[in-house]
């Protein structure tokens, strides 16, 4: 199974800068909402089904317009920068995507920061399973806060892993729900619960984890690894915990700053712009959006429009050593009104 590393928007750069769109709320806020001194702002989290993040390039570092056509020179692998439908690298595999049917983030800790200390919006839980898990399938309002007046300058959030459900495998097609893991919890401190950052787990219909998806096996539970200890990990090993990462894991994202955290910490820390100003008794809201359409890519090899992994001998879909695959994590768009 060829892996592929977690693929980030805004440059796969953790500490990333995101654009932010931000408008006048023409006023907005009334007296008596607040005491004096302080300012409402709401915080709303969505996940939006019909964009797609900014393509990705080979590199994973920048992002462009998709390309449309084959370069002239064969690539050595396909990728997520091309359309559906091309084999520029001519291995008999169409570049397809996936949109997946919900989406949910676990989320440790979210703050907005101001010169003089931050604001959490999710409280720190202590421990990543104690993280909470937004459904955002539909917009949500996650909190309500009552802020004292300033520049809040950023948003920083630690987030345990992603989940979502979409389609997989063919003979039968069935309804997935599947957990992709950003941050690691296999220290003593956090329980050591044996997940590594770029592990990939599929779930039960209750949300209850069946297992660990390993090295070229079908993704049904009888090819699940439920011990952690025995996971095959093909994406290296960090050189400050000594913990192989999972199936998508890869130094170009893991190795960077942000991650050198010590030999008892990996958790997945975003820290990005807001540019909140907030005066007496005004209101604005705060939104948070992730892009997530089209956010699994695959070489599809029977060009059947299914992500049917290692299904059977001859489905070479994630399986094969040149089937490229990838879950594709947008980082969230903020914006202000």
């Amino acid at each position: 199974m060829k892996r592929m590393i977690a693929i980030l928007s805004a440059a796969m750069v953790v500490t990333a800068i995101i654009t932010i769109s931000m408008y006048s709320c023409g006023g907005g806020g009334s007296s008596g909402t607040s005491a004096s001194g302080t300012a409402r702002a709401a915080v709303t989290m969505k996940a939006d089904f019909t964009v797609a993040g900014a393509p990705q390039l080979k590199s994973f570092r920048t992002s462009a317009p998709h390309l449309t056509t084959c370069p002239s020179t064969t690539p050595t692998m396909d990728g997520p920068e091309y359309v559906a439908g091309l084999d520029c690298d001519n291995d008999t595999g169409f570049t397809a995507f996936l949109t997946p049917q919900t989406f949910k983030v676990a989320i440790k800790r979210l703050s907005f920061v101001k010169s003089d200390g931050s604001v959490d919006v999710v409280p720190d839980s202590g421990t990543l399973i104690q993280s909470t898990v937004f459904d955002i399938t539909s917009q949500i309002t996650i909190s309500d806060l009552t802020l004292t007046e300033g520049l809040y300058t950023s948003v920083e959030a630690e987030i345990y892993y992603y989940e979502i459900t979409m389609p997989i495998n063919s003979s039968p097609t069935i309804t997935q729900s599947i957990r992709v893991y950003l941050s690691d919890d296999d220290f003593p401190a956090e329980g050591s619960l044996g997940h590594h950052q770029g592990d990939i787990t599929l779930l039960d219909q209750n949300g209850v984890e069946l297992g660990w998806v390993g090295v070229a096996v079908p993704w049904t539970q009888a090819g699940l690894q439920t011990d952690p200890a025995l996971v095959t990990r093909p994406g290296g090993t960090d050189a400050e915990t000594g913990h192989q990462r999972g199936l998508f894991g890869n130094g170009d994202l893991w190795d960077q700053t942000s991650f050198q955290q010590g030999s008892s910490r990996d958790v997945f820390l975003i820290s990005v712009p807001l540019g909140l100003t907030l005066t007496a008794n005004l209101t604005r809201t705060v939104s948070f959006t992730f892009n997530v359409k089209d956010s699994w890519f695959w070489e599809d090899f029977d060009n059947d429009g299914n992500f049917n992994p290692c299904e059977t001998v001859n489905a070479h879909d994630a399986c094969a050593s040149y089937a490229e695959w990838a879950p594709i994590f947008n980082l969230p768009v903020l914006s202000i009104q």
